[in-house]
């Protein structure tokens, strides 16, 4: 249900992705999550965020099962992965997890370069603003909490933010927004 009280049903979606922003797998002095955003789209333009994997694995493995898994939960064509440096080998490592299932499902995977800058991470983040505050991006209230919790800390990129989920937000967004759904 949209903020104005219109039911919006998954058939009237025009285009849907996932999203990955993986992380390196020993986290035990960070604060950095794996996050996977599912994110579609109705012929309108509103975009609705109905799933999400979130965690902080230690395991790289155990990270790249959960993305699988919700890869396969929703049945979507393609899986955009945030590529930058170590994270463009697990292209070829998520193609062998999605045929280890033997089930003949596997999304294309778009590997995704952003610039390293951290200025311009924060800006990918804050075209985020509008479309939330203006109700054009809908967030399923059952989202995981760190997915409420980085949304409301996060204030601009410092080495004590967490900015995991919206990072990934800002990216599915982008692959939609640019016909890579």
């Amino acid at each position: 249900t949209r903020q104005d009280g219109r039911i919006v049903r998954f058939a009237e979606m025009d285009g849907w992705c996932t999203f990955f922003d993986p992380t390196p797998g020993v986290q035990k002095l960070t604060a950095d999550w794996a996050c996977c955003v599912v994110l579609c789209q109705d012929k309108n333009g509103y975009q609705y965020c109905p799933d999400v994997y979130i965690s902080q694995l230690d395991s790289q493995d155990a990270q790249l099962d959960g993305v699988v898994a919700l890869c396969l939960k929703w049945q979507l064509p393609k899986l955009g992965i945030e590529s930058n440096g170590y994270q463009a080998n697990l292209v070829d490592v998520l193609y062998q997890k999605f045929a280890d299932l033997g089930t003949g499902y596997a999304p294309i995977i778009v590997p995704v370069r952003h610039s390293g800058a951290r200025n311009n991470k924060t800006v990918r983040i804050r075209t985020l603003q509008s479309p939330l505050h203006n109700h054009w991006l809908q967030l399923a209230q059952t989202l995981p909490s760190p997915c409420w919790g980085q949304l409301r800390d996060f204030t601009s990129l410092t080495s004590d933010n967490v900015d995991d989920f919206p990072d990934s937000l800002s990216g599915a967004r982008a692959m939609l927004l640019t016909g890579e759904s």
